[in-house]
């Protein structure tokens, strides 16, 4: 099983948005993994599952938050195509 640790992916760690997007894919294959073996775990297993479940889909969003961050910021840095033209 996969293990991945939290400074791995923690979107604070990461400088760059290319990187995120990386840790975002690892992200998500995990989610992707849990899911799948939701319907055939036994019951014990049910509580860890769901618990790292649920930190990963936090991860998740607060790495889809940062991208969106660093996306408005360059986009509101960049120059509008009509100052361009002039």
């Amino acid at each position: 099983m996969l293990k991945l640790q939290k400074h791995l992916y923690c979107p604070y760690n990461i400088s760059t948005p290319s990187v995120v997007t990386v840790e975002l894919h690892l992200i998500e294959d995990r989610i992707r993994e849990l899911c799948e073996k939701a319907a055939t775990v036994n019951d014990s297993e049910v509580p860890a599952l769901f618990a790292e479940l649920q930190a990963l889909l936090a991860d998740h969003s607060a790495s889809v938050r940062y991208l969106a961050v660093k996306t408005m910021q360059r986009v509101s840095h960049e120059p509008s195509s009509s100052k361009a033209a002039d």
